[in-house]
């Protein structure tokens, strides 16, 4: 009798036992589970507030397009304006031009303008930012006309990476902290070559002033 009893009572311990570490299996499998869904929701997180920052408070434009005088060349200035209350580094923006020429678009050789220096990362602070590029377009070029007679219509690419320095001293997964704003710009472009008084004879501008560019709405 009291070998049952013996037997029954380390029976009871194993199962006991057993018990306990599929509780203790299931509580850290739950652990584990909640943790990746917190670090999961904190990365969704970031990546929206970053994707808020990059896209609704700094705003990329055209500022100023100008001949440089050489019978192909535009130099066009371009602003970036942030809102954001703090600091942000972005880097130096890749830019790319396109002409429309007929129904596809046709790219145009863009260089770095000698009219700023090189930097790769730029400090942002809350206002407007100035940079320059270079657009080379041949007279040659079989450009469409878009609605608009004689002027050419060009779509600027613009890229770049954006990171509030706030983020900047975070050391672990800092790609994660950057996000990649894009964004197109589009505008009609005066030809070298065209004189404003055969323009002005289809186009009205006040004052007749001719300008070199008139900038579009996305599309």
């Amino acid at each position: 009798m009291i070998d049952r009893v013996e037997r029954f009572s380390i029976k009871k311990k194993y199962i006991l036992g057993a018990l306990l570490v599929v509780i203790i299996a299931f509580l850290i499998d739950y652990s584990i589970g909640f943790w990746q869904s917190y670090l999961l929701k904190k990365k969704e997180e970031l990546r929206k507030e970053l994707e808020n920052i990059a896209y609704f408070q700094i705003f990329p434009d055209i500022a100023d397009i100008n001949y440089k005088g050489d019978g192909h060349t535009y130099v066009i200035k371009f602003k970036i304006e942030s809102i954001y209350p703090d600091t942000v580094y972005i880097t130096n923006p890749q830019v790319t031009a396109y002409i429309q020429t007929g129904t596809v678009w046709t790219e145009l050789p863009v260089y770095e303008s000698n009219m700023q220096g090189q930097k790769q990362i730029l400090e942002l602070k809350n206002g407007t930012y100035y940079f320059y590029r270079e657009v080379d377009i041949k007279p040659s070029i079989k450009y469409t006309e878009y609605l608009m007679p004689f002027y050419m219509h060009v779509k600027f690419n613009m890229m770049f990476f954006v990171m509030p320095k706030k983020y900047l001293d975070i050391k672990e997964n800092i790609y994660e902290n950057i996000t990649t704003r894009y964004v197109d710009l589009y505008t009609y472009l005066k030809p070298y070559g065209i004189s404003d008084e055969v323009i002005l004879k289809k186009l009205n501008f006040p004052d007749n002033k001719v300008p070199i560019f008139i900038p579009m709405p996305p599309h």
